[in-house]
């Protein structure tokens, strides 16, 4: 799945997109590439772009329409 992954180093705000499996492994991939340096590396927000949830956001059981939330 893609994720756009906001953060700050050394007071700049940045964002990268990651395809990881889940948010968590999008922010540990951003970290990883950008946390390495001696300023100090901020997760700001993890935002799915387009994956499996997309195409599950709407799902129809019964006669019920519901909306997946994520």
């Amino acid at each position: 799945m893609l994720y756009e992954v906001t953060f700050q180093v050394g007071g700049e705000e940045h964002m990268d997109q990651v395809d990881a499996p889940d948010a968590a492994g999008a922010a540990a991939a951003v970290r990883e590439q950008h946390g390495r340096t001696s300023e100090m590396f901020e997760l700001i927000l993890v935002h799915l772009v387009e994956g499996e949830a997309e195409s599950a956001s709407t799902a129809t059981q019964g006669n019920h329409e519901v909306a997946a939330d994520i």
